[in-house]
This record gives C-alpha cells, structure tokens and sequence, in this order.
C-alpha cells in the first residue's frame, strides 16, 4: 500500500526490434513502423478514458490503488499521443 503513491513504469517483457524492456512508445512506434498506422490509430480511438475511469472509481480498491492505476492509464495515453503526432 505505502508504494502505490510512487511513480512506476511496468513495461511489457515482449522485445521490440530496438527495445528489450518496450514502453507503449514502443510497440506503437513498432507497429508503425511495418506499416500499421491505421491499426494504431484505431486501438487510440477505442481508448475511453471515461469508462476506464469509471470502471476504476468503482472498484472496491483503495483510493491509493485507484489513483495508481489511472496514473498508468493516462500516461499510457500519453504515450501513444506522442507517437502519433510525429
């Protein structure tokens, strides 16, 4: 319980062709890279934070457990923004 107000970045364990501990960046630069854009793109636009959100607000977790978890939610977001502006 004490950890959950610390920042942490759990990455997937799947290697990437220039990353062996990817991020979201990754895997969205990855798939963009052998020409799936639109796939990317997609899985963004399926995204609802809202519902996500919600979905959290109403789990029978603690408060610190929800705030860590929407603090993943939304900087895996971020992350796959930033990918897309480029």
């Amino acid at each position: 319980e004490m950890l959950l107000g610390a920042y942490h970045s759990p990455k997937g364990k799947i290697a990437t062709s220039k990353n062996r501990e990817p991020s979201m960046k990754d895997y969205a630069t990855e798939f963009i890279d052998i020409g799936h854009l639109d796939v990317v793109k997609k899985f963004m636009d399926n995204i609802n934070v809202d519902i996500i959100e919600k979905a959290v607000s109403e789990a029978f977790i603690s408060q610190k457990r929800k705030d860590a978890m929407m603090r993943i939610v939304m900087s895996r977001v971020e992350e796959l923004k930033d990918v897309l502006k480029r």
